[in-house]
């Protein structure tokens, strides 16, 4: 996590932080006020590392958000494959 993020996992996470689909599910309410507010603002905190963190934080919370939906489709197409038709 103290590692910076690549171009391309940053550029996701800021798409998706700027839709309110995104910031609904990947923020709680608090901070999706703030991130409502500073969005594509530096974060201005005294260590670079927390915005790091919560970058990587971010993204982890896209990936679970994804890795969700997956399931749930997976399941559904194995139950409707799966049921018998009487």
């Amino acid at each position: 996590m103290s590692t910076d993020m690549p171009n391309w996992i940053s550029s996701t996470t800021m798409f998706v932080l700027n839709n309110r689909a995104g910031r609904f599910l990947v923020l709680n309410d608090e901070e999706s006020k703030i991130a409502g507010e500073s969005i594509g603002i530096e974060d201005s905190s005294d260590s670079p590392k927390s915005g790091m963190k919560e970058s990587w934080r971010y993204f982890a919370a896209i990936v679970e958000w994804l890795s969700f939906f997956c399931v749930i489709l997976i399941y559904v197409i194995i139950l409707i494959t799966l049921v018998p038709t009487g």
